[in-house]
């Protein structure tokens, strides 16, 4: 007999199952079943049944968990996929989206089987059960209906036989439905548990009992809960299922005569961005279009080009490439991107591969802020019922498993962010973090810290939640409700992640949010705003100058790290195609030959290549840096196919053994009939195998170094409006706000507090100073900031009387124009920031009755700072600015000095001190050593300075 479990809940029922797929498949597998089936009541473990059980050979059966309402009760069931039909009628009842069906729900759905779950106390009442006949009779003549019998306890097993006799009395079928929501008593119980308690909120002892019998039973237990003939007829659903979920379901949408339209298409781009074009480009693009045409993909292009057009005539910044996408000439002739892939040598089956047959992958990058002006634009052309998002899963990653575990057995929360804080390279395994992080694997040998580390563990990459890709749009000829199942939104999400409905046939259109196109649109429109000419240069030397003088805040891909400031120190990047070797090099792996890279780029002269790859790897000094290489290796040193050397490529970089085997032996027998020695061809084989796993995308590279350069090319040329727009999106307590401020004295210029006559909402520019906004200072509300900015489009103000009388202040107004003081922005009227806090009421008093001087009270002149006007500036702002700390000290000994957080004048200190014993004029950093967070103020702890003196962190009760 075979056997197969039918009633077992995935962790895909987010928090009520501990239940991964694979291992589920794995252990079915172990315990000699034939095959399973889920009960979830989504269809998101699909594809992984599929998956999982398939490596496993194990039969997959597609469950769905069902609530039936009948009578004002609610019965609750499972339905079983048994064909196509059944799959498509599934589809159907999921896609109505609701809680509770009812029996007109069921009516017509014969590819369905439907077991009813027993485990509920009534169906142990003969009499409930002979007055609800009715509704058994129905669903026997619905569907291939079973009563599903569950036993986990003696006295299950006694109160079961009613239930038996009624069936049996009656003809109805049952068979064995035990429920499983965890594999095994230990780990997975706990798991379980863990995850129940993190969904009720509630806290629990590890050591409390608790105990559920919902395990994956074994085979000899199975033969003793149940009868032969229960046993025998989950055997006989088992094979009355026939269905395959992965098939051709997606059909694209065509457009009539698509072919000679993409052709007309493409070339009238080649003659427009391509006007010199020599015999090569038209070969390719020849090539090219037979290609796309054969694999029947003209119409995506088309579909494409239009979205991409529609961005762009509605003033929507678009990337000039992403992915392989940018090796594609008729993608450039489309302008789809914008890099031209004969000059850059980019190959056009590594995007596209007749061998391969796999669905094309047009990347398209938009400003962040407008994507989804796009995305709205195919479903309003498409229809909403063709097109739909895809599902993404939330899962918990290793800081979310221990804040799980925190939350649920009630720890300590700072033992908890002991732990979490020094979580730096995982998302997946504490095991890998271990490896790598010796920190962590050091405080984990503390039993105390493991065992919640182990917890953890338990739970770590257990799907909590459902997201939303955040770029691949599905479109579909049909209507996507009749064949995919959809989560109810608008537009919808389908069900499935994008891996499986490609091999379903669907095409997917990304469409990619990229911030930093906002960031290069907003700076655009800042030198328009300013009147000057914008015309970008390819070969600016101060760009290169920028880039080479390490000042890469805020230039993409860049500004990542002081190991990518040591590579671009050392490969010293003079074109785009270096910028792009930086970033293909700046890559676990590839990261070694950096040092040899910029050694022979640097020393021409050391760097003599074989002579094989001389032409071939000239331009990366002879190591392999890109996918692209690999191809172009094997197609002249073994004379492979294009198509055939992508393939070559894919499986040295996936590691695909069965398939290197092959084509090594294809490659050396092909090097030698173009006359190479086997030596050498072996030589060359073995060179491809050590650098061509870490290749990266030439296509892929080559495209985003031009949205680096040319936020490098505005930097280094257009340096007031980049930083403009760089202050306006950064916080004033970001490290990345000291970088900008350390930057701009390489320009000449300077940062200001906020001011009367030259501060606005956002950052303002004036005299070669930037000044903060008004939305940088705390309580100071955008209606208060509105009237400001219109009495400025009036004229400047010249007294305060000016200020008062001209914007309408009220006691709504006071904590704003406190603020105001404190930063400064009535400091250029020479007024003591002192006298106008003592008279704030008295301001707002003449504000109401603003007829004249005379009623203003007499505000002292501006004084030397002070310690409090440090302090209130820090609490304004968040940052101090507009004074340095030795404007407040005196010269004689120091006590009780006062150092804030967060300025970018004194950028290392992280607390406020009492600094004892300090007989120099000069301030006292505090290096943070791990123990103190930023911006925290830590009460009764000693540290000592560089020379040995207590420096004591004393409590000020969070003041500032």
């Amino acid at each position: 007999m075979r056997y197969y479990q039918l009633q077992t809940a995935t962790s895909f029922s987010f928090y009520e199952s501990s239940v991964n797929v694979e291992d589920y498949a794995s252990r079915l597998s172990f315990l000699k079943y034939s095959g399973g089936s889920v009960f979830d009541k989504n269809p998101f473990s699909y594809p992984y049944i599929d998956k999982f059980f398939a490596k496993n050979n194990l039969k997959p059966i597609y469950g769905f968990k069902v609530f039936l309402g009948y009578k004002e009760e609610v019965f609750e069931g499972q339905l079983i996929v048994k064909s196509e039909e059944g799959y498509l009628d599934l589809v159907n009842l999921f896609n109505l989206g609701k809680e509770v069906y009812s029996l007109e729900d069921f009516e017509n759905k014969h590819g369905l089987i439907f077991i009813l779950k027993t485990e509920d106390s009534r169906f142990k009442d003969k009499n409930y059960l002979v007055s609800h006949n009715f509704l058994f009779l129905k669903l026997d003549k619905l569907f291939d209906f079973y009563f599903g019998i569950e036993i986990y306890s003696l006295e299950d097993k006694e109160g079961i036989e009613i239930t038996r006799k009624f069936i049996l009395d009656r003809h109805y079928k049952s068979l064995a439905f035990p429920k499983v929501n965890y594999l095994n008593s230990k780990e997975g119980f706990l798991a379980y548990r863990m995850l129940k308690a993190l969904k009720d909120k509630t806290v629990i002892k590890e050591d409390e009992e608790y105990k559920t019998p919902f395990f994956l039973l074994s085979i000899n237990v199975l033969n003793k809960f149940y009868t032969l003939e229960e046993l025998k007829n989950v055997e006989t659903l088992a094979d009355s299922v026939d269905f395959n979920l992965i098939k051709k379901r997606g059909e694209l949408v065509k457009f009539d005569d698509d072919e000679s339209i993409l052709r007309s298409k493409a070339y009238e781009g080649l003659k427009r961005y391509v006007p010199n074009y020599d015999q090569r480009y038209v070969d390719r693009l020849e090539y090219e279009l037979k290609v796309i045409a054969s694999m029947g993909y003209c119409s995506y292009f088309l579909i494409v080009m239009d979205y991409v057009s529609f961005a762009k005539s509605n003033d929507i910044k678009v990337g000039p490439g992403r992915g392989s996408g940018a090796s594609s000439l008729v993608s450039y002739c489309l302008n789809i991107t914008e890099v031209d892939p004969l000059r850059f040598n980019l190959s056009f089956e590594r995007f596209l591969n007749p061998l391969r047959k796999n669905m094309p992958d047009i990347d398209v990058d938009f400003e962040d802020d407008r994507r989804d002006e796009v995305a709205n634009y195919v479903v309003s052309k498409y229809g909403e019922s063709k097109v739909c998002n895809i599902v993404t899963f939330t899962s918990l990653k290793l800081r979310s498993a221990l804040r799980a575990v925190g939350q649920i057995f009630g720890i300590n929360e700072d033992r908890i962010n002991s732990l979490s804080k020094l979580i730096y390279y995982s998302d997946s395994s504490f095991e890998e973090e271990k490896k790598k992080n010796f920190r962590f694997k050091k405080i984990c040998e503390d039993p105390y810290f493991n065992h919640i580390v182990e917890l953890a563990s338990y739970i770590v990459n257990t799907p909590i939640n459902t997201s939303v890709h955040p770029a691949g749009v599905i479109l579909s000829k049909n209507v996507l409700a009749y064949e995919l199942p959809l989560m109810s939104s608008s537009p919808s999400i389908s069900c499935y992640e994008f891996e499986t409905l490609e091999k379903m046939g669907y095409l997917k259109m990304d469409i990619l949010a990229l911030s930093n196109l906002t960031f290069i649109k907003n700076i655009e429109n800042e030198i328009k705003k300013d009147g000057k000419e914008l015309k970008i240069n390819y070969r600016d030397s101060n760009t290169f100058d920028i880039i080479n003088d390490l000042l890469l805040t805020d230039i993409f891909q860049l500004d990542t790290s002081k190991g990518m400031n040591d590579a671009i120190r050392k490969i010293k990047p003079r074109s785009i195609e270096e910028l792009s070797d930086v970033m293909a090099l700046y890559r676990p792996g590839p990261k070694d030959n950096i040092e040899l890279f910029a050694y022979r780029k640097n020393n021409l002269g050391s760097y003599k290549p074989t002579s094989v790859l001389d032409n071939l790897l000239k331009n990366t000094y002879g190591i392999i840096v890109y996918q692209e290489q690999v191809i172009a290796i094997a197609k002249e040193v073994a004379s492979f196919s294009l198509a055939k050397a992508d393939l070559f490529r894919q499986a040295i970089s996936k590691k695909n053994m069965a398939k290197m085997a092959s084509l090594k032996e294809d490659f050396i027998n092909g090097g030698i009939a173009n006359n190479y020695k086997r030596e050498e061809v072996e030589k060359i084989y073995s060179f491809i195998e050590e650098f061509a796993l870490y290749g990266f995308n030439l296509a892929h590279s080559i495209s985003y170094s031009f949205i680096t350069y040319q936020l490098a090319y505005l930097k280094a040329n257009y340096p007031q409006e980049f930083y403009k727009v760089a202050l306006d999106k950064v916080s004033l307590k970001d490290e990345k706000f000291y970088k900008i401020v350390n930057e701009l004295h390489h320009f000449a210029l300077d940062i200001k507090n906020p001011s009367l006559n030259h501060s606005l909402f956002d950052t303002s520019f004036f005299m070669n100073n930037f000044y903060l906004g008004l939305r940088n200072v705390k309580n100071v509300s955008r209606s208060l900031i509105d009237r400001i900015e219109e009495a400025l489009k009036e004229k400047e103000f010249d007294s305060l009387f000016d200020f008062i009388s001209r914007v309408k202040l009220d006691d709504s107004s006071k904590a704003g124009l406190v603020n105001l003081i404190n930063v400064g922005y009535f400091d250029e009227l020479n007024l003591s920031r002192a006298s106008l806090l003592m008279n704030v009421d008295n301001i707002l008093m003449s504000a109401s009755f603003a007829t004249s001087m005379s009623m203003l009270p007499v505000i002292d002149e501006k004084t030397k700072f002070t310690k409090e006007d440090f302090k209130n500036e820090f609490n304004s702002l968040g940052i101090v600015n507009s004074f340095r700390l030795e404007d407040v000290v005196e010269d004689k000994k120091y006590n009780h000095l006062v150092l804030v957080t967060s300025s970018p004048l004194y950028k290392n200190l992280k607390v406020i001190v009492d600094v004892i014993d300090c007989y120099r004029k000069q301030t006292l950093f505090l290096e943070d050593k791990g123990s103190l967070a930023k911006d925290d103020i830590i009460s009764l702890d000693e540290y000592y300075d560089e020379k040995g003196r207590k420096v004591v962190v004393r409590d000020y009760n969070k003041e500032i």
